[in-house]
C-alpha cells in the first residue's frame, strides 16, 4: 500500500477481512507510519533500519504504479486494478497471467463497496478512530 492515510489504512483492513495476513505500507510521513504500526502486525511499514537496501523494493513498487500488469505479480498472486487506467490494454499479457494463475480483480465504481465496508468497520478489531488524521 502506497500511503498510510485513512484510505491507505482502510485498504489493508479490508485485505485482512478477505484473507490477507500481511500488507506492506510505504509512506514518507513518519507520523502516518506510527499510526499504521498501531494496527498490529498485519501492517508492515517499510523499514530499512535493519540495513537492507529497500531502494530496489521501492523502485519496483514505483515502476508498477500506473503500469499494465506484468510479471511483478508472482505466481498465484492477486492484482487489484483500482480506478480507470488511461490508454488501452492491447498489450495486456492475459495468457501469461493465466498460466501463472494470477487472480485479477478490479474496482472502479465504489458504491457497491459501502455495505461491505460498514460491516467490516462494525466488526473490526482495530481502533478505526486512529485513522482520522485530517
Amino acid at each position: 500500500m502506497v500511503g498510510s492515510g485513512p484510505v491507505g489504512l482502510a485498504t489493508p483492513i479490508v485485505c485482512q477481512a478477505v484473507g490477507a495476513s500481511k500488507v506492506m505500507v510505504i509512506d514518507k510521513k513518519e507520523d502516518c507510519l506510527e499510526i499504521a504500526k498501531g494496527f498490529g502486525n498485519m501492517i508492515m511499514p517499510l523499514d530499512d533500519s535493519d540495513g537492507k537496501d529497500l531502494n530496489k523494493t521501492a523502485k519496483k513498487i514505483h515502476d508498477c504504479m500506473g503500469c499494465i500488469l506484468d510479471k511483478s505479480t508472482g505466481c498465484g498472486g492477486t492484482c487489484c486494478l483500482i480506478g480507470m487506467a488511461s490508454g488501452n490494454f492491447t498489450g495486456f499479457p492475459l495468457m501469461d497471467n493465466v498460466m501463472r494463475e494470477v487472480m485479477i480483480t478490479a474496482n472502479f465504481r465504489y458504491c457497491y463497496d459501502y455495505p461491505a465496508a460498514i460491516a467490516i468497520a462494525a466488526n473490526s478489531q482495530y481502533d478505526l478512530e486512529k485513522m482520522i488524521s485530517y
